[in-house]
């Protein structure tokens, strides 16, 4: 509509930058065929898939309610440890096994050993030259 000589939305819209009016949702809403909807509980809007979704570290089960998803610890093999919410992921390089991303509990080099903290160091004395 047209007001004081410019284009003016109506009530429940507003002007895109390339000046048409669109439908404003509150923002735990969103638009969903021509009007505002609001995801179901439980769930969070997914602006990838323009739909609702379970949050991370929770699946949709096949009554359609989000369940929190439980990992059951395993072994993983050398170069990656168990993470209780994504399973098994990436040791940093300089690890052979570790119990976490950057806490090395054998290193991949020769002549390093894993220190208190988790990171390769040095050995002195097992006759093995590291970094001159």
């Amino acid at each position: 509509m047209i007001s004081g000589g410019k284009c003016v939305c109506q009530t429940g819209y507003t002007q895109s930058t390339c000046g048409t009016c669109t439908i404003a949702c509150s923002t735990n809403q969103f638009v969903f065929q021509g009007a505002c909807a609001t995801c179901p509980l439980n769930t969070i809007y997914n602006k990838d898939i323009n739909s609702c979704s379970c949050p991370s570290g929770f699946y949709l089960d096949n009554y359609g309610i989000c369940q929190r998803l439980i990992l059951n610890p395993i072994t993983c093999p050398d170069g990656q440890y168990f993470d209780s919410e994504k399973g098994c992921q990436a040791c940093s390089p300089t690890c052979k096994t570790c119990r976490a991303a950057t806490e090395c509990l054998t290193c991949a080099q020769a002549g390093y050993v894993a220190n208190a903290q988790g990171a390769c160091a040095p050995v002195c004395g097992d006759g093995i030259i590291v970094a001159g």
